[in-house]
């Protein structure tokens, strides 16, 4: 809407988590000429909050101090591995990679389309870590399924664990998810030389930017 002295437009719409729940409401202003393109400055408002819901895992998550941990990195190579397939893969509502840094004896979420960088790793994760058995649940609401699967670099050393979340309905096929991020971790792990690369400043032009998710 226009304000009063019509040099201002405003447009509000319902903002969305991953699996497009409505968690609240997002309001943009616009400095606003007459005889403008109104229309256009809509639909650029329609696509900030499009990719904002890439990045919302729910209500609760828009409420996790940032950075997560402090000093924290957000612009590494494992960050801009995430934004990449992000990007790719529409259908991957979560993607989750965790590693331990350099110097360091805490696995930690390395990057994430959801924050919460340097969260150390829970049993669960260090579980699929050591033993190399999948992590494969159905979330609590019942529409989202994981699949958090060990993670190797390529020459296929054991680096860490990655979690891929994506779309669930009852009935759907739980071996045939899990096989198609088995297929997206491969993918992955042969852009990862080692360890230690996930931790480097990503390249200039790279992408960057039990737990509820």
């Amino acid at each position: 809407m226009l304000n009063a002295a019509g040099d201002r437009l405003e447009v509000r719409l319902p903002l969305r988590d991953v699996s497009s729940d409505t968690v609240g409401a997002l309001r943009l202003s616009y400095a606003y000429r007459a005889g403008a393109d109104r229309a256009a400055l809509e639909r650029g408002a329609e696509a900030i909050r499009d990719r904002l819901h890439r990045r919302i895992s729910h209500a609760g998550n828009l409420f996790d101090p940032y950075p997560y941990e402090p000093g924290a990195p957000g612009n590494t190579y494992a960050q801009g591995l995430v934004d990449e397939f992000i990007d790719r893969y529409p259908d991957i509502e979560i993607l989750a990679i965790h590693a331990t840094p350099p110097d360091s004896d805490y696995n930690i979420i390395a990057g994430s389309n959801i924050g919460r960088l340097g969260k150390k790793a829970d049993n669960d994760d260090m579980r699929c870590v050591f033993t190399g058995k999948p992590n494969l649940e159905v979330n609590s609401t019942g529409k989202r399924f994981e699949s958090e699967l060990q993670l190797h670099d390529r020459v296929g050393d054991v680096i860490g664990a990655v979690g891929i979340v994506v779309a669930y309905q009852n009935g759907d096929d739980k071996r045939a998810l899990h096989a198609r991020a088995e297929k997206i971790r491969a993918e992955l792990e042969k852009r990862i030389p080692d360890s230690a690369s996930l931790f480097r400043p990503a390249a200039r032009g790279a992408g960057g930017g039990g737990e509820t998710w």
